[in-house]
């Protein structure tokens, strides 16, 4: 390795540039739809990585079941590798427990890390990854995924960065939950209408009945057969003829019988 690639350098970076971009950013996700929360994030990661001239910055989600992290949203520069999956499994035990307990990690270079975090060193140097940060996304105690940075041409000294790159960390934590708790108030909104369509039809229902009910009809039904009898008996109701009521046992000949009278 030659010393230009072991130097630690400084990005370059206008902290008040790069401090109204975050302005920015923050504002930019307030205003917008929730529905535009993935299209804002990407352009978002873009625009970080190039003020900063990064060669990856990637989200990552949290799957509660595996405990794994899965890249949701990624900016990657021509020539490298998009991140798919985050180094969470039982193979790597240091990094899931910096991520998890909230530390997250951060390095200048991979043989910076623990004697312990070998396995994790190898792996980043496996992706050709030369410096790193991952700061973890968490809302009210509750872990969602990460916010990770990488560069794969030069070592590079985080100090000046981390603390901003944790502003930037919450921003994309508050837009996500932002979306999720607006997904969620969609769906109980629908569940509410359905709900409450379901129960105007049952009120007109039950308001017909006791309207049937009403008028001294004893009888409920709606069988075209049904229709066509009482409409019979109640033409024969007002006069003084005989009638004879027909059926089985059961069927309701002497409600029909009532209803006459």
């Amino acid at each position: 390795m030659s010393g230009v690639e072991t130097q630690i350098s400084q990005p370059p970076l206008n902290v008040i540039e790069f401090e109204r971009l975050i302005t920015d950013l923050s504002a930019r996700f307030v205003e917008i739809d929730s529905s535009q929360v993935d299209d804002c994030i990407n352009g978002a990661l873009e625009a970080v990585a190039k003020a900063l001239d990064l060669d990856r910055v990637a989200l990552t989600r949290l799957d509660p079941q595996t405990k794994r992290l899965h890249a949701s949203h990624v900016w990657a520069a021509s020539g490298i590798d998009t991140l798919s999956d985050f180094i969470t499994t039982e193979d790597f035990d240091w990094a899931a427990q910096r991520i998890f307990s909230g530390a997250g990690i951060c390095f200048s270079r991979p043989e910076d890390l623990p004697e312990e975090a070998s396995s994790v060193a190898d792996w980043f140097r496996s992706q050709r990854v030369l410096s790193h940060v991952t700061v973890p996304m968490r809302f009210a105690n509750r872990m969602l995924g990460g916010f990770h940075v990488a560069s794969m041409r030069r070592h590079i000294d985080w100090a000046p960065l981390h603390p901003r790159l944790k502003t930037l960390s919450r921003i994309f934590t508050a837009a996500i939950e932002r979306r999720r708790m607006d997904t969620e108030l969609k769906r109980a909104l629908a569940e509410l209408e359905s709900l409450q369509q379901q129960t105007t039809e049952e009120n007109v229902n039950l308001r017909q009945q006791l309207e049937f009910h009403s008028e001294g009809h004893q009888i409920v039904g709606g069988s075209p057969a049904l229709l066509a009898s009482l409409d019979r008996a109640s033409k024969v109701a007002p006069t003084e003829s005989a009638i004879l009521i027909l059926g089985e046992t059961g069927t309701g000949k002497g409600l029909l019988a009532e209803q006459i009278h």
